[in-house]
Order: structure tokens, then C-alpha cells, then sequence
């Protein structure tokens, strides 16, 4: 389950969907995750659009940013996504060494 928290603005059924498809992807990287969460931050006076995906796995929680200085929450929510992938993809390397 995803939980997405928006600050300054109400997320679009469209950002959700795109949430959801982005975030659907980690299980591929690791199968254990306990718990996904959101927050997208606009900034409309700046024209900026700050987005952290936080997942939650035993014993730890991976953190990705991204931001863009536009109003393209897209790319930050994907910039956000492949941080997050590639944090999992050694989080699970590690694991996979320590067995």
C-alpha cells in the first residue's frame, strides 16, 4: 500500500496512478517491503516541486528526492523513483552477501 501525503496541494488522479505505477515497481527489486509513503511538496510561488518516497524494509528505510524547478511533478516523482531503485537494488545485494 501506497500512502501519499501532499503538501500545498491536492494531488491529481493522475499523480496517483502515477504514484501507484512508480512505486509498483520496487517489489521487483525486493519482495519485503513493509510499507511505502509519499510526500509531494509544491511551491507554487517558486514554481518547484519537491517529491520523497520513503520505503520501509526490515530494520531500515530508503529515502529517495526528487525535485524539479518547474511545474512538472512527473519528473521529480520519477527522478524520486529511480533513487529509490537503485537503493534497493543494494539493499537487496547486501542482503543476499550476508546470508
Amino acid at each position: 500500500p501506497v500512502r501519499i501525503d501532499a503538501k500545498n496541494a491536492k494531488p491529481s488522479d493522475s499523480i496517483k496512478e502515477h504514484v501507484d505505477k512508480a512505486c509498483s515497481k520496487f517489489s521487483q527489486f525486493f519482495d519485503r517491503i513493509v510499507d511505502t509513503e509519499v510526500i509531494i511538496d509544491s511551491q507554487e510561488n517558486k514554481h518547484a516541486n519537491t517529491v520523497e518516497i520513503s520505503v520501509k524494509v526490515p530494520i531500515q528505510r530508503i529515502v529517495g528526492k526528487g525535485e524539479t524547478q518547474d511545474t512538472n511533478l512527473y519528473k521529480a516523482i520519477d527522478e524520486a523513483a529511480g533513487h529509490v531503485e537503485r537503493q534497493l537494488k543494494k539493499y537487496h545485494d547486501k542482503q543476499l552477501e550476508h546470508r
